[in-house]
């Protein structure tokens, strides 16, 4: 099930975003570290009403939503104009490879429908190999490829096109 987060959830995504980073290390891939997605972030997500949780038998992933694009996302062509974009995204390591995922992308599909938006966009580091392989399960498709400041890698910019409850 996938809900709005609340104030509670709080230990936990920090926890989540823990995993998430050393398991990120133990890859090599350095996306994520301690300054960033640091606790701030998810206060202000949590206050903007934009964290959400998955929750089965507790709390095992977490992603924010919202109509905020990074400013290099102007940069690439993207299919529609009308969207939400995840952020933060990520699955406790116990529920890694059970679907947690797909579930998570599918309700955030399905909340910026219910948004009114016409995409779902996201990004990743390319070393990130799990959750580009995620986004193509999922039906998105890679529509550029993006530099943030502070980071050596390239970022790969994905689209999901929703269109009358399915995605395209």
């Amino acid at each position: 099930m996938i809900r709005r987060a609340q104030g509670k959830d709080l230990p936990r995504v920090m926890e989540i975003t823990t995993q998430a980073i050393e398991t990120m290390r133990q890859e090599g891939v350095r996306q994520w570290n301690q300054k960033y997605p640091a606790r701030e972030v998810f206060v202000q997500d949590l206050a903007a009403g934009n964290l959400y949780v998955s929750e089965d038998a507790g709390v095992n992933g977490m992603f924010a939503l919202d109509r905020n694009a990074a400013l290099p996302y102007a940069w690439v062509d993207w299919s529609a104009e009308s969207f939400a974009v995840v952020h933060r995204f990520a699955v406790a390591r116990g529920a890694r490879g059970s679907g947690v995922g797909e579930a998570m992308l599918c309700g955030a599909e399905a909340l910026a429908r219910r948004m009114g938006c016409e995409s779902l966009r996201s990004d990743t580091i390319e070393q990130n190999l799990h959750m580009r392989r995620l986004f193509v399960r999922c039906g998105f498709s890679h529509v550029g490829d993006i530099a943030y400041p502070g980071y050596a890698g390239r970022f790969f910019c994905y689209e999901a096109l929703l269109c009358g409850g399915a995605v395209k």
